[in-house]
């Protein structure tokens, strides 16, 4: 708190235990990969719930300072839209500054120019508010 003038988040994590939960309940045999990254690499439902919550975003919004700007695309299958969601409710229950820009048919990367365009115009102007210069 107090060291950022503001933060964006570009198809981030926020909850890491739901993150986690929403993997293993999508686990196939093609996605057993995608579950067993995530565990490795933020931690083992019911072993690490502690230490998972302790760096979790949306168990953090009470202490963020500055304005945030959530940017996902809503068919990004590698880290849900849900995560952005999860993460506005909760700047928006812990009455926080934040914007949420939600791209239709957006994937993980914003691979199509549009989508990735529409987001770097959003970013530029949110950036522009909060740390001034040209919009």
């Amino acid at each position: 708190p107090g060291l950022f003038k503001c933060a964006a988040s570009i198809a981030g994590p926020a909850d890491l235990v739901e993150l986690l939960k929403d993997e293993r309940n999508l686990m196939s045999a093609q996605r057993s990969n995608d579950y067993e990254y995530w565990r490795v690499s933020i931690g083992d439902l019911g072993r690490d719930d502690a230490a998972i919550e302790a760096v979790s975003p949306t168990r953090l919004a009470d202490r963020i300072t500055a304005p945030v700007l959530l940017i996902h695309g809503k068919d990004d299958f590698i880290v849900r839209a849900r995560q952005t969601e999860l993460m506005a409710r909760a700047l928006q229950r812990a009455g926080k500054s934040h914007e949420v820009m939600l791209i239709d048919g957006g994937d993980h990367s914003l691979n199509e120019l549009t989508d990735r365009r529409a987001a770097y115009r959003r970013l530029d102007a949110f950036l522009a508010r909060h740390l001034g210069g040209p919009p």
